[in-house]
């Protein structure tokens, strides 16, 4: 959570996934739930959930997977 005169003004959500999966596209079966999460998270700090970034941290792959 980034802050800015003591009040949330930015957050980042990372979500560490060791699947066995074999490339970045694959891991679109996650977004939605990262979606929810923005969602969530949005409604607790008040913030507009654009203010939220959200990533898969692929471990197997070696990949930040941003979600949109």
């Amino acid at each position: 959570i980034f802050k800015e005169n003591g009040v949330p003004a930015a957050a980042e959500i990372f979500d560490y996934k060791s699947d066995n999966m074999q490339s970045a596209a694959e891991f679109a079966v996650y977004f939605p739930q990262l979606k929810l999460y923005r969602e969530s998270l949005a409604q607790m700090l008040a913030l507009p959930p654009e203010k939220i970034a959200c990533r898969i941290l692929a471990l197997k792959i070696k990949e930040v997977i941003t979600v949109d």
